[in-house]
């Protein structure tokens, strides 16, 4: 299979690769946790340095896509990826989790910009929407490495052998991935200028602010989403793993149905409704205080939240004027922050109130991303001024 459509399904083997990835990873922190005897507060601090290396590769990697195509950079950046998995799991120091995480952020979002570019490129050259099933595959594959780490571990293999092992497999599916894909269409952006954080303030701050709010509640339902169902009356910490569960396969189901829903609706009408849903849903669940609630609660969020990261950072690759890596690089910056600042400020408003209170948080924000919707992603279709000189 080759062209447009070949393109499509190695896309989507990138996407799935890059789940498992991040999953494998993420199951193995209790583990490397426990053995570099690290508390709660050192691990927290020593994980912002994985988001930090990502939001400082995110603009070298928009430079480099955007000089040597994004078909290259992806290639590229996924074998470093793999290469890079292992290294927080292999340190033996407190000290050294922090900088190997850095590194493994970088790489995370340098594959992250390059293949999300290589999506819209992808999508342009099909005419019809695939950029949600591509995030679905995303989903489904931190499902796949989940279970993954989880088998490491009732295996008791230790987070190096673990992560070290499954490196070949991941090379070897990363190489028959990344042949073949579609090289850039520059000619369908002939304006293509840098980023103007003034200039462009009106395009892409509306975009990345509804990708903040998203974010920030995606970041929070993975940080406390099991916490707060635990914490409800007469629920056993293993049915309190179903909190996260639900919300992650609800979102993996509205991102599997996402480019139908493109082809139907236009993007507005989706992000604007999806954002209500998983507000109306979850204030619901958390006004109801109990079991029942808080997973339909879940369930409305995930699904509210599921197409409007892709059409977001498929908006942002589409900016008239804007390169597509610097206009994706700048919405998943923004709401990547999110994703970094949402779960310390509910846990510190828990802090003072309760969990329940500090969750409260989430539907607010989600009211506010569909009241922005329709200016911003109108916002986003305007073309852009040439900077001069």
């Amino acid at each position: 299979m080759t062209g447009a459509a070949g393109a499509r399904w190695r896309v989507s083997a990138i996407f799935l690769l890059h789940g498992i990835m991040v999953a494998n990873w993420f199951a193995r922190i209790p583990a490397v946790q426990e053995k570099l005897g690290l508390r709660v507060g050192a691990l927290g601090m020593a994980l912002l340095f994985s988001t930090a290396g990502a939001l400082c590769g995110m603009p070298l990697t928009s430079r480099l896509v955007g000089r040597f195509g994004s078909a290259r950079v992806t290639r590229f950046s996924t074998i470093v990826f793999c290469l890079v998995l292992p290294l927080p799991a292999c340190v033996t120091k407190a000290w050294m989790l922090g900088p190997s995480l850095f590194a493994f952020g970088w790489a995370a979002a340098a594959m992250d910009i390059a293949m999300n570019t290589q999506a819209v490129v992808v999508e342009h050259a099909l005419g019809k929407p695939v950029m949600s099933s591509f995030h679905a595959l995303f989903s489904l594959g931190g499902m796949a490495g989940s279970a993954m780490g989880g088998v490491a571990a009732s295996l008791r293999l230790s987070p190096p052998v673990h992560l070290m092992a499954i490196v070949p497999l991941l090379i070897a599916a990363a190489a028959y991935a990344t042949r073949d894909l579609l090289e850039d269409q520059h000619e369908s952006t002939p304006a293509a200028i840098p980023i103007h954080w003034t200039r462009h303030l009106a395009s892409l701050w509306g975009v990345g602010a509804i990708a903040f709010c998203v974010l920030m509640g995606e970041g929070a339902m993975a940080d406390w989403g099991a916490v707060y169902v635990g914490s409800l009356h007469g629920v056993s910490s293993g049915v309190a793993a179903a909190g996260y569960a639900v919300f992650s396969v609800a979102m993996a189901a509205g991102r599997l149905l996402g480019d139908r829903l493109r082809s139907r609706f236009p993007e507005t009408v989706i992000v604007r409704r999806g954002a209500v849903l998983a507000s109306l849903g979850l204030f619901a669940g958390l006004a109801q205080g109990a079991l029942p609630g808080a997973l339909v609660g879940f369930a409305c969020a995930g699904l509210g939240f599921s197409t409007i990261f892709p059409i977001l950072t498929f908006r942002g690759g589409r900016v008239p004027g804007i390169a597509p890596q610097a206009g994706i690089a700048a919405v998943t910056a923004m709401g990547y922050a999110g994703f970094l600042f949402g779960p310390p400020v509910i846990g510190g408003l828990a802090q003072l109130t309760s969990l329940r209170v500090g969750l409260c948080v989430l539907p607010l924000l989600s009211a506010a991303a569909a009241l922005l919707t329709r200016a911003a992603l109108e916002a986003a279709a305007r073309p852009q001024p040439v900077s001069p000189g």
